[in-house]
């Protein structure tokens, strides 16, 4: 049952979308209610107004409603993916610069685990001691106090080899912790990458780990971040993202690189026929050059469809999108299976069908669903997007350009 929040809840909402670009919608309005709710409880102060008028005002008090709103879920080496695609591209780094420094960013950090991850990825991979450096990043000082500490309990490590364990943590009273070898190349300070003065600690950076963020997110603060990511990498660097979070990625000059699992971007200049020069450094190879987008299983539910043909239960195919978002892509098939059985095709469905088919390498099926979804929709603008991607795995680069262009003539038509 959801609750219609007092009028001062919203007023603190909308401190949480100037602030950090927060999207209610992201965690459901029921669970941000209650975190606003427990953040004024714990404040002390007798009057919503007063408090309010403490956030609105006091970077303090400000800070204190982001620690309840901001709730990290990590571990060590957490998606294996991503950190097998760095310790590749750590090696390739190595062999094409014979001297400087990699530099990797982790952003948001939350308590530590991705960045001293990073930093075990690189020790595993053979990356010299003095040859890479990691700066991360969280607009929690709670969390970034846990994280200098570097002290986890036994759970985090679920996802680490006995080896790993063995190597680079040691054992302390309140579970492990993070060995001096490791924590000597993680560097952390608290930024926010949304709000006034936003930004990362002296880029450009040769990996960007940058996950899970975006999907917490209003349109604008994912702008927002976007031009951030791409003045932060280097010109031959690479970006690693949430699965659900390449597509968005890929509107702004970034490409996918074929890499299963490794959700992973490189500017254009990285794969041209003739690279420009470089911001910083002589151009790498990332294997393969051309960008084969990788599937984002969650690019969207399609909210800027123009004309669908038959509306699904929005409540359905949000609950399909999620579930595809979390991997769990054969639930959320069941569920678009369902609503075409209840309500008959549309664009919506379709579309989610070709993403899901996309995530499990059918490429054909996923063209299918995308032409379906077209067919409904010819303005369809991630449909678009999306085949183009089926388009560019296959390579078909011409028609994946003529639909980048279809798409970017219906976004233009949709601002009209």
């Amino acid at each position: 049952m959801t609750i219609t929040p007092e009028p001062w809840i919203g007023d603190i909402v909308a401190v949480l979308d100037r602030t950090i670009g927060f999207d209610p919608a992201s965690i459901g309005a029921d669970a941000l209610h209650h975190s606003i709710r427990a953040a004024y409880g714990a404040s002390g102060f007798a009057d919503p107004a007063a408090f309010v008028a403490a956030v609105q005002q006091d970077e303090r008090h400000r800070q204190a409603l982001i620690e309840r709103v901001v709730v990290p879920e990590t571990c060590f080496l957490r998606d294996r993916g991503p950190f097998e695609f760095l310790s590749r591209y750590a090696l390739q780094w190595l062999r094409t610069h014979s001297s400087g420094v990699l530099r990797a960013l982790s952003a948001p950090c939350a308590t530590g685990e991705e960045a001293y991850s990073i930093a075990i990825t690189l020790l595993e991979a053979g990356v010299p001691r003095d040859r890479f450096v990691i700066d991360a990043v969280d607009v929690s000082e709670r969390l970034l106090d846990h994280a200098r500490q570097a002290v986890y309990q036994e759970s985090a490590l679920r996802r680490c080899p006995p080896d790993i364990r063995e190597r680079y943590f040691l054992p302390v009273e309140r579970g492990v912790i993070v060995s001096d070898e490791v924590r000597r190349h993680v560097r952390f300070e608290r930024r926010n990458l949304v709000g006034a003065g936003a930004g990362v600690p002296a880029p450009p950076y040769d990996v960007v780990f940058c996950r899970n963020l975006l999907i917490y997110l209003h349109p604008p603060a994912r702008q927002a971040i976007r031009r951030l990511i791409d003045e932060s990498l280097a010109a031959d660097g690479v970006l690693i993202v949430g699965h659900a979070e390449v597509m968005p990625m890929c509107d702004g000059g970034l490409f996918s690189v074929a890499d299963c699992g490794a959700f992973a971007l490189i500017h254009a200049v990285a794969h041209e026929p003739s690279p420009a020069p470089p911001r910083s450094h002589p151009p790498q190879t990332v294997v393969p050059l051309r960008p084969v987008p990788r599937p984002p299983v969650a690019a969207a539910v399609p909210a800027r469809a123009v004309v669908p043909a038959a509306v699904p239960r929005p409540d359905l195919i949000e609950q399909a999108r999620t579930l595809a978002d979390q991997g769990r892509l054969d639930e959320a098939r069941r569920i678009c299976e369902r609503v075409m059985a209840e309500r008959g095709p549309s664009d919506a469905t379709y579309f989610l069908i070709g993403v899901i088919d996309q995530a499990e390498g059918r490429l054909r099926e996923s063209e299918d669903a995308l032409r379906k979804a077209l067919y409904l929709n010819p303005e369809h603008r991630d449909a678009l997007l999306q085949l183009a991607v089926v388009h560019d795995r296959q390579g078909n680069r011409v028609g994946a350009d003529r639909l980048r262009r279809r798409a970017a003539r219906a976004e233009q038509t949709e601002k009209k």
